[in-house]
């Protein structure tokens, strides 16, 4: 998803804290991957940003949560993660309003099985 705005408060970051070195490779990849919560059909969701991604995508148990529920259409496309040669299970895809602090985008998500 991409926000053309400013920060917003409702950004949240994931720290994890294991061992030092643990510690730095997850400031480092939190800092590169920050988590955003957006209200989404309903439901406040969290989602991580990843500004190299070409879809949004969205899990089926996250999917089902929605208070209100997007019709769902057939996605025609492969979905492949970085360097994966399996492709990605995919639901369908459906396109809706999101809310982001005080901003609203038209926004579509590829409903995903794992």
């Amino acid at each position: 998803m991409s926000d053309s705005g400013s920060e917003s408060d409702s950004c949240t970051w994931r720290v994890r804290v294991k061992n030092r070195v643990q510690n730095v490779l997850m400031a480092v990849k939190e800092w590169f991957m920050p988590m955003m919560t957006v209200l989404l059909c309903g439901l406040s969701l969290s989602f991580m940003v990843d500004t190299g991604a070409q879809v949004n995508i969205i899990d089926e148990q996250s999917f089902k949560k929605l208070k209100m529920k997007p019709k769902l259409h057939k996605f025609g496309s492969k979905l492949f993660g970085y360097g994966q040669s399996d492709s990605i299970n995919t639901l369908g895809k459906f396109k809706t309003r999101v809310k982001y602090g005080n901003q609203y985008r038209s926004v579509e998500f590829i409903v995903t099985r794992e």
